[in-house]
Parts: C-alpha cells; structure tokens; sequence
C-alpha cells in the first residue's frame, strides 16, 4: 500500500492598495510599503515562502509543499503595485501572483469600484451623498434598506457606522452595476475629473506589467472583450 507524505497548508494573503495614505477621507483603506515588509516578516516567522513553481505544483496535485506555505497575491492591477510594492517583494526575495483587470487600460473607463473608493477617499461623505442622489435615476434616488438588508449590511460592513453600511450595500447589492458605473462617471464629470487621465494613473500599463513578469511574477490577464 502506497502511503502519501502529508502536505503542509497554503495561506493565501490577497492585497489591494498599498500607499502611504488612501485620502483625506476614509474611502480607500491601504497598507503602506513598509507595513507590507513587516507583514512579510510576520508571515516568514510561521510559514515558509514557497515559490512559485512549488505553490503551482501543489495546487494542480503534482507534489506536496514541504511545508506550510504562503503566497501574497495583489489585486486589481494598480500603480501601487509598481510603484510601491516590486521594491518590497525583491528585498524579501519572494514571488507572488498579479490580478490584473485590462478593461481601464483597453478603454479608458475605470471599474466603478475604484471610482468610488476614489471618490470616497477625496469627498466628504454629505458631498458624496448629495452627488450621488443628484445623479442616480430616480428609482435608485436616496434608496432606503429593507430591515432584512440592513440586517445584513451590518454584519457585511461591520467596521462602519449605519450611513455607510446602508451606503455600500446599496452599491454593491442594490443598484444595478451598470447603473453604479455609469452613475460614477457621471459624478467624475461634474468634479472635472477626467477618466482616462484617471485610468493611467491608477492603473499600470504594459510595460510595468511585462517588469513585474520579468521579476519572476505571475500576472493573471483576462480575456478582453470591448464589445
């Protein structure tokens, strides 16, 4: 009878922002470069940096990790992963993987997500509020909860007061997304911001994202689709 060696664990540990600070509003909530390192060394005190070619082997069922391992993973393809956190990962000499969405880069208009952790972090949140009932049609208009969904927003949301809760629920789970895109574009244009010039300096382009490949990084790209 064939025994199979144990495999130690993987813990996955996924990053969206990382930057000194988001705004002067609590919109976007990031980790600096520095937190990131100490993360790291946090992590290296339990778990094992596996590379990549060990992670990918464990995963497809090829071979056990030696140990219990991790991996840093960074969503959302921004600057801040560049710019901020290549430096980082070469210092503590470990690869990680890269989510990387195309659709800013291809057509200039940003997912609505980052508009508005954008929008949040710059905007006080009466002015936000104000905009954003001026803008939504009238059906989504200062949109009220049912109890079962501010139920339920308060226990997603748990780190915020009720405003907000009822505020993220309803643009995450209420209002129809291309509605909330169109809406938040709509809202860049009335505080003149422009959404290209908003696409190419949240977003990295190609040649960052062939740097991060020639680090040793894997970079995870869909399929793009813009018709």
């Amino acid at each position: 009878m064939t025994q199979h060696k144990p495999s130690g664990r993987l813990l996955i540990v996924t990053y969206h922002y990382v930057r000194e600070q988001g705004g002067v509003y609590p919109g976007i909530h990031p980790v600096s470069a520095r937190e990131l390192s100490i993360h790291i060394n946090k992590l290296k005190q339990k778990y094992y940096p596996a590379s990549i070619e060990q992670i990918s082997d464990f995963i497809l069922g090829k071979a056990p990790l030696e140990q219990d391992s991790f991996l840093i993973t960074f969503d959302d393809g921004l600057q801040d992963h560049y710019k901020n956190t290549r430096h980082v990962l070469n210092e503590h000499n470990i690869s990680s993987v890269f989510f990387v969405p195309t659709l800013a880069y291809a057509t200039g208009v940003a997912p609505a997500v980052h508009k508005i952790h954008w929008l949040r972090a710059n905007t006080s949140p009466d002015e936000f509020t104000t905009l954003l009932n001026e803008t939504l049609p009238g059906q989504w208009s200062n949109l009220r909860l049912t109890k079962n969904d501010q139920i339920k927003a308060s226990k997603m949301h748990i780190n915020d007061n009720f405003k907000t809760q009822v505020l993220k629920f309803s643009l995450n789970f209420i209002i129809p997304h291309d509605i909330v895109n169109k809406t938040m574009s709509q809202i860049f244009i009335k505080k003149n911001i422009n959404e290209k010039v908003f696409c190419r300096n949240t977003f990295m382009d190609a040649k960052q994202i062939y740097a991060l490949e020639e680090d040793g990084h894997i970079v995870i790209l869909p399929k793009i689709n813009t018709q």
